[in-house]
């Protein structure tokens, strides 16, 4: 019996891509975008009698060298899409159906308008993309990411080739190869520094990721699990789509409560001190999971992953008010006036129909000359002046910090170059302690599963715990010593990553190796130079210390 292939498999098999650029263009020119019906846009597309004829389906099905826009069954990434016969017409969080067409909820209240926010949007995108105009495609919010690029990339002016095959975010940035926190218009421009336009452009991207993926062959297995994961926390039933907003799922307080090692009463003053606030900044010493925490108590306040509304940065000596409020930047031709990342966030924020809570993190928050970095915004983003406009000094243009956005700051306590942070500042911030969290249920839980292996491979079960129990007392020594403190102890994420053999594809005594070496590592070159660097003025400290250490290491 042959196989049936269908009629996406044959074209795919029987075009190149710079012929299917072709008929999309010829079918599709900008001019009928302009004037695009509903029922031109939006068809059933993931089910198995979409319209062919629709926008929507050669986007998806046309291309695909450069990415599908519904990966995973997710077709509310279109914005909005004709519903199956057996899908179930209801109201469902920030989604809504309707009796032809489900479509996001922030895109309108009715099915015309959601489709005129995205037909706008396209447009507006098509336009700037002929222009090469890349900082307005990045500025259009309304459609999800793979969308807008996707369509960028489409109606970009093929004589001037300015953006690459790539269209998901997570793709591009391991291509361009910054920083994981890094824009999607950061990565592109990145990118694109490296491509001859003498190239072919679908050759050029194709390379870019098999290298991405040669110099990190653990980037594709974590994007592919990160990408099941989501795609499995919900669906609708009778439809194939899942409830989740793009790059989406719950987050709950047990989740939390399972990655973040505090108590729950811990957990529930945190939040209401950020509520109350507005601005919280979590210090404590090195290893204490302040940055892990930041991420994670703002998607518990969201109630979901939702990657667009949380924003982090770090603060560095470099950092500066141009670069966090606004200020003039070279562009190659002069000087041109660019908004820093503080304030398109707080404008997103704004804009938000919803009001939903937005989370700025800031990450080392100390790190940074404050005064200078935050200028205005130190009397804005006080709780009782959220919601007041104030006029910048360079633009005049207006600035509001609104009541939706909230700011996470981290702050290592252990850090002896670091400025102490000064009083008014303080005084609109509420400042939460970290501390080790050997004592806290995850991390017993952590000791009984690797004693359990212990004992499977003849070792004593309690010998991880007597490792613990020698970290304690240096920390209650590290606590008592007057020129260091309880801002120096000793964090428990040291120990967070030990090997657990999950998979169970080691023997125990195949794992007994492993932990050994991890747990050599740890000492040598995470504990023994941290506490060098404690007590580099008393010798006999440094060396009882390293000794008690290194017997952590004799079995």
């Amino acid at each position: 019996m042959t196989d049936q292939k269908s009629e996406k498999d044959q074209a795919k098999e029987t075009k190149d891509p710079h012929q299917e650029w072709d008929e999309f263009l010829e079918k599709w020119p900008l001019e009928r975008l302009r004037s695009m019906t509903l029922a031109e846009y939006a068809g059933a597309e993931g089910t198995k009698n979409p319209d062919q004829n629709t926008l929507s389906y050669w986007i998806e099905y046309r291309l695909t060298e450069v990415g599908k826009v519904c990966a995973g069954g997710n077709r509310f990434n279109l914005g909005i899409y004709k519903i199956g016969h057996s899908a179930k017409r209801n109201k469902l969080g920030d989604h809504v159906f309707g009796d032809v067409y489900a479509w996001t909820k922030n895109l309108g209240q009715n099915e015309d308008q959601a489709f005129e926010t995205v037909k706008d949007s396209i447009v507006k995108i098509a336009e700037a993309a002929q222009k090469g105009d890349r900082e307005t495609v990045e500025s259009v919010e309304t459609l999800c990411s793979v969308l807008k690029w996707k369509v960028a990339f489409i109606y970009q002016n093929r004589d001037n080739i300015v953006f690459p095959g790539i269209i998901s975010d997570n793709k591009i940035i391991d291509a361009a190869g910054v920083n994981k926190n890094a824009s999607h218009l950061e990565a592109v421009q990145e990118l694109m520094k490296r491509y001859d336009k003498n190239e072919d452009i679908f050759k050029f991207s194709q390379r870019m990721l098999e290298n991405s993926k040669a110099n990190n062959p653990e980037v594709g297995s974590a994007v592919r699990s990160q990408g099941k994961a989501d795609s499995e926390n919900a669906g609708v039933p009778g439809d194939n789509s899942v409830t989740a907003e793009p790059g989406s799922s719950r987050y709950t307080s047990e989740k939390f409560l399972s990655e973040v090692w505090i108590s729950a009463a811990d957990l529930d003053r945190l939040e209401r001190l950020l509520k109350l606030k507005k601005n919280v900044i979590l210090q404590g010493p090195p290893g204490v999971g302040k940055t892990f925490a930041a991420r994670r108590l703002a998607w518990k306040m969201m109630g979901e992953i939702d990657k667009d509304r949380v924003c982090m940065i770090q603060f560095h000596q470099n950092y500066a008010y141009e670069d966090f409020i606004m200020g003039y930047k070279p562009d190659g031709n002069g000087f041109v006036l660019t908004e820093g990342v503080f304030y398109k966030f707080c404008e997103k924020a704004k804009r938000d129909p919803q009001k939903r809570p937005y989370f700025l993190i800031i990450d080392e928050i100390n790190r940074g000359n404050l005064s200078k970095i935050l200028g205005e915004v130190m009397m804005l983003i006080e709780a009782d002046h959220r919601g007041e406009s104030l006029e910048l000094a360079q633009s005049g243009k207006m600035l509001e910090v609104p009541e939706n956005l909230y700011i996470i700051g981290t702050m290592n306590t252990a850090d002896r170059s670091i400025a102490i942070i000064d009083y008014a500042l303080r005084r609109r911030f509420s400042f939460y302690s970290m501390s080790p969290a050997f004592d806290q249920d995850g991390f017993k839980t952590l000791k009984e599963r690797i004693g359990g292996l212990l004992k499977q491979a003849g070792k004593p079960e309690d010998a991880f715990d007597k490792i613990v129990g020698l970290l304690a007392r240096l920390n209650v020594e590290i606590a008592e010593d007057p020129s260091l403190g309880e801002g120096f102890m000793i964090g428990h994420s040291y120990f967070t990553n030990a090997p657990l053999n999950q998979d169970s594809s080691l023997s125990p005594d195949q794992w007994y190796k492993e932990f050994h070496g991890w747990l050599s590592n740890v000492v040598l070159f995470d504990l023994l130079p941290q506490i060098q660097e404690y007590w580099y003025d008393d010798k006999e400290k440094r060396e009882t210390w390293k000794d008690k250490l290194l017997g952590m290491l004799k079995d």
